[in-house]
């Protein structure tokens, strides 16, 4: 490959990296750990940051739905701390030739054949043949298979360790009560570099086996800060998700792509600014929505951003709010 392909292949992965799930964290890790390979690579050298002091890093972040790439409106934009977060929406951003369940399903199957902690990368043969070019040239997904804890006295110390401005309740309001707890964000769906160096090879797999779905156990990513997911479901299964985010010790700027029917609206939290969010075109969940509020707490040399979310097409703004402001 040309040094000049080669340059054009690490921009793309540095800035258009597939990822969905609902928080930053995971994302913004595994592209600052290719922003500095890339730069070890042309020569320059490698910037290793003390947690303790503030550094600059701007970085291309995929959000929710997937690509951060050729936008067209913007949705909005928010500071939070040391992120600067920016959402934009394409009309032409969505699926046309695949099925979001057969994508899904591949992942779920995926999935199932993982060891706790493993993490691995899936080839979807089908993605190149979408219209829109960030589906074509990115035809990957990530998944996890995350330990998930079940006793809610254990998990609430754990959290608690963080020293997050927030309490776990047992139950919710709604008759929500809690069903497990686990490290990571509600939907993660994140390929590193190291994935992409697979591609050729699961594409050609894929050829073989003649169903369009390749994937390989890859390691996963080694990341500067940690989120946690607490998961309350009522009786007719409906989930709400709450995720306290350690803000990284750097600045970071996010950029994401939505569909055009995203929505969202700024709201108020216990006197923060809150940010509620909205897609009904959300690939990963099985109702094909997902709505989310969030908002930064705590204080200088300490601060979270915590999310309140849901997949349920039955769960309300309202609600959300409610168990927002209920979180001391």
């Amino acid at each position: 490959m040309s040094m000049e392909k080669r340059l054009k292949r690490e921009y793309e992965l540095a800035t258009n990296l597939v990822s969905c799930p609902s928080s930053l964290d995971e994302r913004i890790g595994a592209l600052y750990h290719i922003h500095i390979q890339a730069e070890g690579r042309k020569g320059y050298t490698v910037r290793k940051f003390n947690t303790r002091k503030m550094a600059t890093v701007a970085l291309a972040v995929v959000l929710l739905t997937g690509f951060a790439y050729s936008a067209q409106k913007l949705l909005f934009s928010a500071e939070l701390g040391t992120m600067n977060i920016e959402m934009r929406t394409d009309a032409k951003f969505v699926l046309t030739r695949t099925a979001a369940e057969d994508i899904r399903r591949a992942l779920a199957d995926v999935q199932q054949q993982l060891a706790v902690g493993q993490a691995a990368v899936v080839y979807v043969a089908s993605l190149e043949k979408e219209e829109h070019p960030l589906y074509k040239r990115h035809p990957l997904l990530g998944v996890t298979k995350q330990e998930q804890v079940q006793d809610a006295e254990g998990w609430n110390e754990t959290v608690k360790k963080l020293h997050a401005p927030l309490s776990l309740p047992r139950v919710l309001p709604g008759s929500f009560t809690f069903s497990e707890g686990k490290e990571g964000n509600p939907y993660e769906s994140m390929v590193d570099e190291k994935g992409y160096s697979l591609l050729d090879e699961l594409r050609q797999e894929s050829k073989q086996n003649g169903n369009g779905v390749a994937w390989r156990v890859v390691p996963g990513p080694q990341l500067p800060f940690q989120s946690y997911t607490t998961t309350y479901k009522n009786a007719d299964n409906d989930r709400i998700y709450v995720t306290v985010e350690v803000m990284p010790d750097m600045n970071v700027t996010s950029k994401g792509l939505a569909s055009e029917s995203a929505q969202y609206e700024e709201l108020d939290v216990q006197g923060a600014k809150a940010h509620y969010t909205v897609n009904d075109q959300f690939l990963f969940s099985e109702s094909n929505r997902y709505q989310e509020l969030f908002w930064m707490s705590g204080q200088a040399g300490q601060q979270f951003i915590l999310r309140v979310a849901s997949d349920s097409p039955h769960v309300t703004k309202e609600q959300l709010l409610q168990v927002a402001t209920g979180l001391k």
